[in-house]
């Protein structure tokens, strides 16, 4: 699968994506919510893991633009955070899935499959 992977913790985010791509996927990585809108327009990931506590665009609203922009309507969104959420908030914003930090990778690829 492609995956994109965003965190602004840069060594979560690239650890994730160490996993990911020993597991066989593609995996885009970036730091911020701006520049995910723009590299999930140019790659089309199946999924996203989206870290909700971001500077500047927090997850939340990465996550509402990201189901506007053309062609990612049916994307995967999986919220990563170190902060439990209401599941009514992460339903709202458009996530699927809710993993808390650190990521069981177990449970990750059983969401995954």
């Amino acid at each position: 699968m492609r995956i994109l992977v965003v965190d602004d913790n840069r060594d979560a985010a690239d650890a994730l994506a160490a996993f990911l791509r020993l597991e066989g996927h593609y995996v885009e990585v970036t730091y911020g919510g701006v520049s995910a809108l723009t590299l999930a327009a140019a790659h089309q990931p199946h999924v996203i893991l989206l870290d909700i506590a971001m500077p500047g665009l927090d997850g939340l609203q990465t996550a509402r633009q990201l189901r506007a922009l053309d062609g990612l309507g049916q994307v995967r969104i999986i919220a990563v955070s170190g902060f439990a959420y209401e599941t009514g908030k992460d339903a709202a914003a458009g996530f699927e899935s809710h993993l808390m930090k650190p990521v069981d990778t177990v449970r990750l690829s059983a969401i995954l499959k």
